[in-house]
């Protein structure tokens, strides 16, 4: 029973990532239609390194540690804790991105010089003013990701998994609209709102789940200390993985114009195929093994394991 409901899972959670990927790569499409393989896509991408680098830990990171703590409080009957813990949670994020979009925002020459040292002059001076309109994704991109968090917790997949396409619809909607007016800077501002999106429209699901929020900063909470003390070794190990970006942003800067874009179009199609699978299947998995580490079942989860390897 449990095998066909994780089939059917990673199933759904499949078919909705091949949506949002197909509409991803139409979104990279229509980028390169507005404005190609160009020093101005180049300081777009530049850009956006930073909050997408922090936006990839953080959806790493804290998925792999709200939804085993969150199982926790449910497994032994401990529902209001759990939702307790979600606003903690939620709260002390907010905050602590809020306060890091500010200081990135104000340092945003700085970290195009330190990003992209071969960008000068205008380009360089443009990829710091979409710096600056772009860093608030972070705040979003940590909400969207304890949202979609506590819902697959919650055994439900296909919302969070949809917000994906509704990011990429509306930064394609945003790129034909405001990209048309405005030029790149729209662009930009629709990439902000395709991720403001991505967050609402996991509001309604997260509310019918049960949660109600709370304007509480509990850090004392020992779920929250939890949560922060298992965070901090995944979030080292996740940075180190993903520090390829910035490398490739370096020494692509130092190349000829659209560089940066063409490396960038080039790893969205390499990424593709383990997005669809092995995304779909740990996302499927992950709360029943949680769910079976805290109940003791280690022989369960053994099976598991050996199972999702065999597919994999």
């Amino acid at each position: 029973m449990i095998g066909r409901m994780l089939f059917q899972a990673t199933i759904v959670i499949a078919l909705l990532n091949l949506l949002s990927r197909i509409l991803g790569l139409g979104r990279e499409v229509v980028i390169a239609h507005m404005f190609g393989a160009t020093a101005v896509t180049d300081a777009y991408l530049v850009a956006f390194t930073l909050p997408f680098l922090f936006f990839a830990i953080l959806s790493q990171a804290l998925a792999t540690v709200v939804v085993p703590v969150f199982t926790e409080y449910k497994t032994r009957g401990q529902h209001l804790e759990a939702w307790k813990l979600s606003s903690n949670v939620i709260n002390l994020l907010f905050a602590a991105l809020t306060v890091l979009t500010l200081l990135g925002v104000l340092a945003a020459p700085l970290l195009v010089k330190v990003i992209a040292p071969g960008l000068t002059g205008a380009t360089a001076e443009l990829a710091a003013a979409l710096t600056r309109i772009m860093f608030p994704v972070l705040v979003f991109a940590g909400l969207a990701t304890i949202f979609s968090g506590i819902l697959n917790a919650n055994y439900i997949f296909g919302i969070p998994a949809f917000s994906g396409a509704v990011n990429n619809v509306v930064i394609i909607g945003g790129a034909l609209t405001l990209g048309s007016i405005y030029g790149i800077q729209g662009l930009a501002y629709g990439t902000v709102l395709g991720m403001v999106a991505a967050t609402l429209v996991q509001l309604p699901t997260l509310r019918r789940a049960g949660f109600r929020f709370k304007a509480t900063f509990d850090w004392r909470h020992p779920g929250v200390q939890k949560v922060f003390y298992l965070v901090v070794p995944v979030t080292v190990g996740i940075t180190i993985s993903q520090l390829y970006i910035i490398v490739d942003r370096f020494l692509a800067s130092m190349l000829p114009a659209g560089s940066i874009a063409a490396l960038n179009f080039g790893t969205k199609l390499i990424q593709l195929p383990v997005s669809l699978f092995v995304l779909a299947l740990s996302t499927a998995v992950f709360p029943t093994l949680t769910t079976w580490v805290a109940e003791g079942k280690h022989q369960e989860v053994a099976d598991m394991m050996r199972r999702a390897l065999r597919i994999t």
